[in-house]
């Protein structure tokens, strides 16, 4: 890394933590204010606590990110500008899109932060903090599910599940697994007291099964000899993953567990296919809003010293906003099956990468 790139990316990186810094500080004092109560009369842990914002905190990464790089970008310009160092810089032979380098670097990294945050660490904890949420902050050792049924439309199975804990899925409790023909009638019903994945692998314990015949009327029913030791099933290619699916909202799922949920579930309507689709796309287009609102923020801020700032100001927050509101254009189009779904979700970023490439190249 040259002189000249350390220096911005110091430069870039030290408004940005503050920013970072400061926008977390007051959502967690407003938001410890009004929880404090109810962390009193259940007597959270102060462990519980942490983890719980720092849960709560990963969630909010993709929002904070693009608004503190925003910020931090036009403060780092303008202070550049101000000081006639971008003036030093280019009259030294250092080009404008070479300058802005560090700039962009730093984007592309925050937005690949922003999508691994989201998929590798929420996906994972918004789960639990919605449960600490819904139990007033007595935290639970299990977390248990009762009824769950979950449809499998490639396989033609159903899985009704007594009981099952969403901390570990791996083990599930009172059973009842039928298969069905492609008319709908049923070939097999399989009932077992408990469930274990093992070694990618399904093993039932105590199992009864119930057979019917051509015109899905019983016509055999039994216990599973040795089964009490546990019996392997070779042919379900269900996963606990699966269940969990079923059991969160879809907006806490990861994207492979999205991508499964509807390949999975081929008798959903057209509308919900485009919605589902459209919040796969959406989940990979978001992150990088910090990329576009660097792009549209340069021009803003590497002018601001020879115009009003205060018109810069106004300049970059009116495109931060309209890159928002334009995201709500695409998902209504785009749900609503008007559009292509993933043309809905990465419409934003498209007609923002352009107008900031545009901005870009008329910086003198």
């Amino acid at each position: 890394m040259k002189i000249v790139d350390r220096y911005l990316t110091k430069e870039l990186i030290l408004p940005l933590t503050y920013c970072l810094a400061g926008f977390t500080m007051l959502y967690v004092v407003f938001d410890i204010f009004d929880k404090l109560s109810s962390f009193i009369s259940a007597k959270t842990p102060a462990t519980i606590i942490l983890k719980y914002y720092g849960c709560h905190m990963a969630q909010m990464v993709e929002f904070m990110l693009p608004a503190c790089m925003l910020l931090a970008t036009l403060y780092t310009l303008w202070n550049l500008t101000r000081n006639n160092e971008l003036i030093a810089m280019r009259a030294s032979g250092i080009s404008m899109s070479r300058i802005m380098r560090p700039f962009i670097f730093v984007a592309i990294m925050l937005s690949i932060t922003a999508l691994l945050t989201r998929e590798m660490i929420v996906t994972r904890t918004a789960f639990w903090t919605k449960n600490l949420e819904r139990t007033k902050f007595r935290q639970a050792e299990r977390i248990v599910m009762s009824d769950v049924a979950y449809y499998n439309d490639v396989t033609k199975r159903q899985w009704l599940i007594g009981k099952i804990d969403i901390n570990k899925p791996e083990e599930i409790e009172h059973l009842r697994l039928t298969s069905y023909k492609s008319d709908g009638k049923r070939i097999s019903e399989t009932y077992a007291r408990k469930a274990t994945w093992l070694d990618g692998k399904w093993w039932f314990f105590r199992m009864q099964m119930q057979e019917f015949n051509g015109d899905g009327y019983p016509t055999k029913n039994y216990s599973v000899t040795g089964s009490e030791y546990g019996k392997l099933m070779h042919t379900l290619t269900e996963k606990p993953m699966d269940f969990l699916t079923e059991i969160k909202p879809m907006d806490q799922h990861s994207l492979i567990e999205s991508r499964r949920y509807m390949k999975t579930r081929k008798d959903l309507s057209p509308m919900i296919q485009a919605q589902l689709s459209y919040d796969f796309h959406k989940r990979i287009a978001l992150p990088w809003a910090c990329l576009i609102v660097t792009i549209f923020a340069i021009p803003a801020g590497a002018s601001g010293g020879r115009r009003s700032m205060i018109s810069g100001v106004f300049t970059a927050i009116a495109l931060f906003f309209g890159f928002y509101l334009l995201i709500q254009f695409g998902m209504y189009f785009g749900k609503k099956a008007l559009i292509l779904p993933w043309l809905g979700a990465w419409l934003p970023n498209i007609v923002f990468l352009l107008a900031g490439m545009l901005m870009f190249r008329r910086i003198r």
